[in-house]
């Protein structure tokens, strides 16, 4: 078989704000396309800032597509496989053409990871992915920290779980979907951390009880302190755009905002932005939010862009469907 070279034609398009509108209908499966998905998962783990990556067995992976619009993956909307002992696995699939198929990689004490694909044209796609080893969490009463300090979860009994802080700048392939949320808009994200959390019983902790909320607090990395806005000036504390990823549309979703705490847990003040954001400011920092529920959260800022509008195709110009591009700086 003859290997082609792809190339990329691209072309810049002034989409920026640009807001998507209104919902996508429900379809039939039978409408849907048939896509095969292959690769290989890794799960890297390390502690004292070393880190080493190996074949990652018994990852459960899920390809999803919600295809009735309900908001709830049925068993006959998704499809499933399992790695095996060189974390390789294969699975056949179908979503929506134009529409987003969400790929899950899952194994306990690791991050979920949530992989969005843009379903064109029947065929197959390598998607490859690396999971991150989590903090297991230790709670006294109802206050809970990870083991590495990055998170604290406050006013829910938790028996066992585990939580982490990503960095954004070193951990983007970590970061579930894409750097946007529901509406279109690109994310510049400050930190984003996953939990995930069981109750005395075993049972995972995703929604809380009707009218209950939990105080979490995420550790903001040095490295994106510069991100750091006041998303509501005039009060005296700084305020920051909240997001959590939607697992079933595999997008960020907003919903509602947190504020600035230093290390002691008092708000910082929308004087410190000057320091914060040049990097001078003494302490750490770290996002709050009051939250009903549990998955992935993420500290964001909506990015106002100029798209590049790409097209990929072989060396002899025919378009290659399915393919992923990522464009950064």
């Amino acid at each position: 078989m003859k290997i082609l070279p792809l190339l990329l034609l691209s072309s810049l398009v002034a989409c920026s704000g640009s807001k998507k509108t209104g919902t996508s209908p429900g379809i039939s499966p039978s409408e849907g396309i048939d896509i095969t998905l292959a690769g290989q998962v890794l799960e890297r783990s390390g502690t004292n800032g070393v880190s080493s990556t190996i074949e990652a067995s018994a990852v459960a992976v899920t390809a999803s597509y919600d295809f009735n619009a309900d908001g709830v993956i049925g068993d006959d909307e998704k499809s499933e496989a399992t790695t095996d002992a060189e974390g390789r696995f294969n699975l056949a699939a179908k979503g929506g053409k134009g529409r987003t198929l969400v790929v899950a990689f899952q194994k306990e004490g690791f991050s979920p990871l949530f992989k969005t694909v843009l379903m064109q044209d029947a065929g197959s796609i390598r998607l490859d992915a690396t999971l991150d080893q989590l903090a297991p969490v230790n709670c006294v009463d109802t206050i809970c920290n990870a083991a590495d300090q990055s998170v604290e979860i406050r006013g829910v009994a938790i028996a066992s779980g585990y939580a982490k802080a990503f960095n954004p700048v070193d951990d983007i392939d970590t970061f579930p979907g894409d750097f946007s949320e529901s509406n279109g808009y690109l994310l510049k994200s400050t930190v984003f951390a996953a939990f995930e959390l069981k109750d005395a019983q075993g049972v995972p902790i995703h929604q809380l009880p009707q009218g209950q909320t939990a105080k979490i607090r995420i550790k903001i990395p040095k490295d994106t302190w510069n991100t750091v806005a006041d998303a509501t000036p005039g009060n005296e504390q700084i305020d920051v755009p909240m997001y959590y990823f939607d697992e079933v549309k595999g997008t960020w979703v907003a919903e509602g905002s947190g504020w600035i705490e230093d290390a002691g847990g008092a708000k910082v003040v929308p004087a410190e932005l000057t320091n914060i954001q040049n990097g001078s400011y003494s302490g750490l920092l770290f996002s709050v939010a009051e939250v009903s529920h549990f998955s992935w959260w993420n500290h964001d800022q909506i990015e106002q862009t100029t798209c590049v509008e790409l097209v990929v195709v072989n060396a002899d110009g025919t378009p290659v469907p399915n393919a992923k591009v990522v464009v950064s700086g």
